[in-house]
Formats: C-alpha cells, sequence, structure tokens
C-alpha cells in the first residue's frame, strides 16, 4: 500500500511540474538570438525527461497494482466457491441462495470490486494529489484567481458527481426493471419447444415488449436532468477561463501578478479541470463496491451446518446395516409441512428395500437424510449402529452411491463423468476400473462403440446422451466407488420401455453384495425386493415382501392395482 500511495503522489505532481514548465514558454519567446535556442533545447530536455519518468512510474503504478487485485479477486472468488460447497443442500433451497443468483455473485461482484480497488482506485488517489498541487500552485503564484478556482470548482465537481449519481441510479433501476425481461428471456430460450409447440412466440414478444417500455418509462423522466448536468459540465471550464483572463488582466495592469504566472495559474486549472474531473465519477464505484463486498462477504463468512471439507467425525468400515428411529422431519422453507412423522426403518446389511407410496410421501426425503442433505428434526439415523451425525461426512458419502431420476452429468468426457465418481476416495482410478464400472452399467458396449469412445463429450447436462444413456452412466459413476450402499431414487421412471429394462438390468447386477434402498414409481421393478416399506402420512405404514403385502391386501395392494399390475 505504501508503494502505491507513493507511486501516486510521484504520478499526481507529473501534470503540475508539466504546467510549470510550460509557463517557461512565454519568457523563452521574448528570448532572442543563442539565449532562445540554449532555453527552448533545456526546456525540451525537462519536458522529455519528465515525459520518461510519469512513463515509467504509471507503468510500474498500474502493473503493480493490477497484479495484485487481481490476485485478490482470485482468491475472493475462491474463497466464495470453496464456502458455497460446504454449505448444506437445504441453504441453496432459500430464494436468495438460488443457483443463478450465485452464479452472478461470482462473475458479476468481484469485477465490480476490482474496478473500485484496483486501478480506479489509484487514478482516483493519483486525482486529488494532482488537485492538492493544482491549488497549492495557485495559491503561491496568485491567492486572488486561486479563489476563482476553488469556487467554481466544486459546481464543476457536482454536475460530474450528478452525472455518476444519475446513472448509477439508472443502472440499478433497469437491472431490477430487466430482471423481467431476461428471466422471460432465459426461460423462453430454455424451453423453446414449448414455447413454438404451444405458438407462444406472440404472447412472448408481447410481454417482453412491455418489460422493456417499463424499463424505458421509468428512465425518461431523468433525462433533462442528465442533460443539464452533461451541459453545465461541459461549459464550465469556459466560464472558468473567462473569469481567470478577466480577473488576470486586471492583476497584471495593477502589476500584482506576471504573464508568466498568469500562464501558468490558467494553463495548470485548465489541465485540472480537464483531467481531475472526469474521475470524480469513479467515486461512485465505491457504493456499487461496498454492496459487492456485502453481498460477497457473507457468502465468504457465512458458517455451514455441515462442512464436506471437515476431518472430524468416525471413520471405520461399514457393512451396511441402516436404522431410521423415530425421524420427523420439515423441509427449511416449508416448516410448517412435516413430511416425516416418526419414521421407524431397519434395513440390514445386503438387503435391498423398495420405498413406495404416493407422491409427496417422503420417500425422496428419506435418501435426502441419509446422505445428510438435510437433518432430521427429531429421532436420528444409524449406520452399524452409529449415528450418522457422528460419522466423518465425507466418509459418510464416499460409502453411499446415489442415482437419481434426472442425472446429472457435467459437460466433459464419459471417461472423466465415470471416474468423478472415485475422484473423493483418494485413490487411482485405472483404465480397468472405467471399464469394469461401464460394463456392469450395461453402458460399455455402446461407449466402444462410439467414434472417440470413454473420451466422446457428453455436452451440457448430458444433452448428446439420451436419458437411458446418461442413467447408466451415473450408474457408472455410482459403482466406481464401490459403495457399501446404493440409493437408487426412482432411477428409471422416466425412461421408455426399451430404455428401462436395460437400465434395469443394470440396476440388478449393481445390488448385488451391497445395501440397497429403492425408490421406485413402477411397482413392477421392485417386486423381488427384500422388503417392500409403504410410507403414508410420514411413517412405514405397511412392510414385507411383494407377496406378504399383496397378500395383506392394503395400501400396497391398492397401489400395485392402481397400477394395473398384479403378478401371482
Amino acid at each position: 500500500l505504501l508503494i502505491v500511495i507513493v507511486l501516486c503522489i510521484l504520478g499526481g505532481s507529473a501534470m503540475p511540474l508539466f504546467t510549470q514548465l510550460y509557463g517557461k514558454v512565454l519568457w523563452i519567446f521574448s528570448a532572442s538570438g543563442n539565449e532562445f535556442e540554449k532555453a527552448t533545447l533545456f526546456l525540451v530536455g525537462e519536458m522529455c525527461t519528465l515525459a520518461v519518468a510519469s512513463t515509467l512510474i504509471y507503468f510500474i503504478l498500474a502493473t503493480f497494482v493490477c497484479t495484485l487485485t487481481e490476485k485478490m479477486i482470485k482468491d475472493f472468488r475462491l474463497n466464495i466457491f470453496k464456502n458455497l460447497l460446504t454449505q448444506a443442500v437445504g441453504f441453496f433451497d432459500n430464494e436468495d441462495y438460488r443457483p443463478l443468483n450465485l452464479i452472478n455473485l461470482l462473475s458479476r461482484d468481484p469485477p465490480i470490486i476490482r474496478n473500485i480497488a484496483g486501478i480506479r482506485a489509484a487514478v482516483i488517489l493519483k486525482a486529488l494529489i494532482t488537485l492538492l498541487f493544482t491549488i497549492g500552485i495557485t495559491f503561491y503564484y496568485t491567492w486572488q484567481l486561486a479563489l476563482i478556482f476553488v469556487v467554481f470548482m466544486p459546481i464543476k465537481f457536482y454536475a460530474s458527481w450528478s452525472q455518476g449519481v444519475i446513472k448509477f441510479g439508472s443502472f440499478k433501476k433497469e437491472s431490477i426493471n430487466m430482471g423481467k425481461a431476461t428471466k422471460l428471456a432465459s426461460e423462453c430460450v430454455q424451453n423453446i419447444k414449448t414455447v413454438q409447440s404451444l405458438c407462444l412466440q406472440d404472447h412472448m414478444v408481447e410481454t417482453f415488449t412491455k418489460h422493456l417500455a417499463e424499463a424505458q418509462r421509468n428512465e425518461k423522466s431523468k433525462d433533462y436532468i442528465y442533460g443539464l448536468d452533461i451541459a453545465l459540465s461541459a461549459s464550465l471550464l469556459f466560464f472558468i477561463n473567462a473569469s481567470n483572463y478577466w480577473y488576470g488582466a486586471k492583476l497584471i495592469s495593477e502589476e500584482v501578478v506576471t504573464l508568466t504566472n498568469l500562464y501558468r495559474v490558467i494553463f495548470i486549472v485548465a489541465a485540472s479541470v480537464t483531467t481531475v474531473v472526469p474521475n470524480v465519477v469513479f467515486f461512485l464505484d465505491f457504493g456499487k463496491a461496498k454492496v459487492a463486498i456485502a453481498n460477497a462477504s457473507k457468502f465468504i463468512y457465512i458458517e455451514s451446518e455441515l462442512n464436506p471439507f471437515s476431518k472430524k467425525g468416525i471413520k471405520r468400515d461399514i457393512k451396511g446395516k441402516l436404522e431410521f428411529n423415530n425421524v420427523w422431519f420439515s423441509y427449511p422453507t416449508r416448516k410448517q409441512q412435516t413430511i416425516l412423522r416418526g419414521l421407524d426403518l431397519t434395513i440390514e446389511p445386503g438387503q435391498t428395500v423398495a420405498l413406495v407410496g404416493g407422491s409427496g410421501c417422503g420417500k425422496s426425503t428419506v435418501i435426502s437424510l441419509l446422505e445428510r442433505f438435510y437433518f432430521p428434526d427429531k429421532g436420528n439415523i444409524t449406520l452399524d449402529g452409529v449415528d450418522i451425525a457422528e460419522i466423518n461426512i465425507g466418509h459418510l458419502r464416499n460409502n453411499l452411491g446415489l442415482v437419481t431420476q434426472e442425472p446429472t452429468l457435467f459437460d466433459t468426457t464419459i471417461r472423466e463423468n465415470i471416474e468423478y465418481g472415485a475422484k473423493s476416495l483418494g485413490q487411482q482410478v485405472t483404465e480397468q476400473d472405467v471399464i469394469q464400472a461401464a460394463k456392469v452399467a450395461n453402458i460399455h458396449d455402446f461407449i466402444i462403440s462410439l467414434p472417440q469412445g470413454f473420451d466422446t463429450k457428453v455436452g451440457e447436462r448430458g444433452s448428446k446422451m439420451s436419458g437411458g444413456q446418461k442413467q447408466r452412466i451415473a450408474i457408472a459413476r455410482a459403482l466406481i466407488r464401490n459403495p457399501k450402499v446404493l440409493l437408487l431414487d426412482e432411477a428409471t421412471s422416466a425412461l421408455d420401455t426399451e430404455s428401462e429394462g436395460i437400465v434395469q438390468a443394470a440396476l440388478d447386477k449393481a445390488l448385488e453384495g451391497r445395501t440397497c434402498i429403492v425408490i421406485a414409481h413402477r411397482l413392477s421393478t421392485i417386486q423381488n425386493a427384500d422388503k417392500i416399506a409403504v410410507i403414508h402420512n410420514g411413517l412405514v405404514a405397511e412392510q414385507g415382501t411383494h407377496k406378504e403385502l399383496k397378500a395383506l391386501g392394503g395400501l400396497y395392494f391398492e397401489l400395485i392395482r392402481n397400477q394395473c399390475f398384479y403378478n401371482e
């Protein structure tokens, strides 16, 4: 910081020094003969020396400040990103912390902070130093003209400041007003098939136009004030120079000031007005940066309920016995709605248990609690007799394999997507490991049929793959970590009959030798489960094998009858 201040002082003094050299011009032009040539060469030498020195100072200053700023912004972004990844899933259910807002936080706010913490801060400091030198020099040569400068400069500052305030205010309001238009445009692009199939183009264009008109209408009233500020700011220098020449001529006639000193004052005032005042608007960036820092800082310092990077907790071999003991739960954003109401369920090691029930009964919630995405309000969940809250979170999740209804693939190769399943295990993933996982997932033959094989890019969110292909890649990703517990959350419900058969065959192989919790929409896929638990009103209402529950004639029987599935 001290280096930056020193460089700014040196840089800020360059313009005032140059004006003092320029003030010698009148004296040189009045000289003659050899004296004129010598004085001219000496003045040119002084100006060139000042130019070279200024170049070096500004180069060092800009390089030094930009390097420090980029490092600061990199660390800033990294700390935000790391802290976001430590947050529990429930954190992101909050409207303020939705993915789009957080992505904007990483992309939008750091550049705002960079603007004021970087070279602009140095420019503002240099401008202030130049202004101080200007005031000092004008008072030194003629305090009378200095008073004119001191009177007019606040008006000039205000005009420039007002322009910035209007622009900043317009930017904020436009951001709010354009938010609706941007959201609509984003939804239309993301759902373009729906828009076109419903012939909604005209309606969407009309709605978008209304949002744009609203934004324009809110800004129109400020155009006149902004125009007045521009006019005042542009013309004020003429008034300052006119006043200086008029009053300067009077002072010369009274022999209070010399012509050389008068031109020195006029030139330095003109130079200051044109170089210093435009930088006043940068002060508004402090307000933007303050808001940006406040927004970002809360994500850097907010404490997570559960830190996945933590080294704390029990780490031991897992066999796979699970027990849910009187588990109560409601989602943080819907506390008034209780999902689980004292759920009790025991799953033995190596056992496959299917969870069935109506929509919203809490089936997927069971998996979310086991993964510790959320925390029970009451009761506990144990793994091999140990409360999962006492098990190291990384160790727990490394022993769980999760496959969801709509698997998320990353925009990279098939190989890397499968390898991601074992990245956190701290061990080298071999080619054979990837191939074996792909074979068990029934996706190997398809992969090697592709021109680029395992190095084929899957596209954003797996857009280049079909639903069944994405699902099998996700299964391979879950299996490569060799989980002790496999969690299947409606893994085949979104697939067509042919794809479902292929994926189901892969799942049947994946279930062997490990504890499994299966949530199924199609009950035909879970009739061979070791146990089926029917969840109703947040409780396990019935449990047993397919035959036992069918013979019972209760809730499960109603479910299979509603699906027109009845297999003796």
